[in-house]
């Protein structure tokens, strides 16, 4: 297909995607998912908002196959919608595509105002998969000071990315947040018990179990069992 003809095809499926009838519309989107072309991201979007949930799962279905740097960005700017919809699926679409997503989280979603685009941000990098070391460290590097983020869901999220990129030097940080709620304990245990390497398993001995709550001394003992079996 030359590039007239697939203009000319992706026009008409721009206008089945505003038709009146909701097959029409829904086909239209499937068909833009599989052509995967940029131009189509935008009307996409508009999608998401059709009052038939068949077109709406479409059109996000076909959004995770436009794995470009413009799709990335308008996902990104959906994270502040006052539409819990648009929101929602901006954070499906940009888990599906994390890779993409992670630079552009780092360098400024990330410390958003909201703590709800930090939380989201956190939660989409989570996803991120075959990354580079150089990529892993600045991971870290960058999302090591939001464990001690005035808000405990985004302090967690942080946590658990840390975790996941097992690095010893984040281990100080999470042993500082072990006076918080129970919750927070316990995330803080669990990423101790999945970072590598001799410090972290010593960490976890060094801990008092009287100062933490009943549940998260449960969740001590079990993670000091797990290193020793596992040394």
């Amino acid at each position: 297909m030359n590039t007239d003809e697939k203009t000319a095809q992706l026009e008409e499926l721009f206008r089945l995607l505003t038709s009146l009838d909701a097959t029409d519309r829904r086909m239209a989107a499937e068909d833009l998912g599989i052509l995967a072309d940029k131009r189509a991201v935008p009307l996409l979007m508009h999608s998401l908002l059709d009052p038939v949930i068949a077109v709406r799962e479409a059109a996000l279905i076909a959004l995770k196959q436009h794995v470009f740097p413009e799709t990335c960005v308008r996902m990104i700017e959906l994270l502040i919608s006052e539409s819990v919809p648009l929101r929602n699926a901006a954070l499906e679409v940009l888990q599906a595509m994390a890779a993409e997503a992670c630079p552009m989280l780092l360098a400024g979603p990330l410390y958003s105002l909201s703590a709800d685009v930090r939380k989201f941000s956190l939660d989409i990098i989570r996803q991120a998969a075959n990354l580079s070391d150089a990529e892993r460290k600045l991971i870290v590097e960058r999302v090591r000071p939001l464990v001690e983020d005035s808000d405990l869901n985004v302090a967690a999220a942080a946590i658990e990315v840390l975790a996941q990129h097992g690095d010893e030097g984040i281990i100080d940080s999470l042993l500082a947040r072990l006076d918080g709620p129970i919750w927070l304990q316990c995330h803080v245990i669990q990423a101790l018990a999945h970072i590598p390497g001799k410090r972290a398993a010593e960490s976890l001995t060094r801990i008092d179990g009287e100062t933490l709550a009943p549940v998260a001394k449960v969740f001590l003992t079990e993670a000091i069992e797990s290193r020793k079996r596992a040394a």
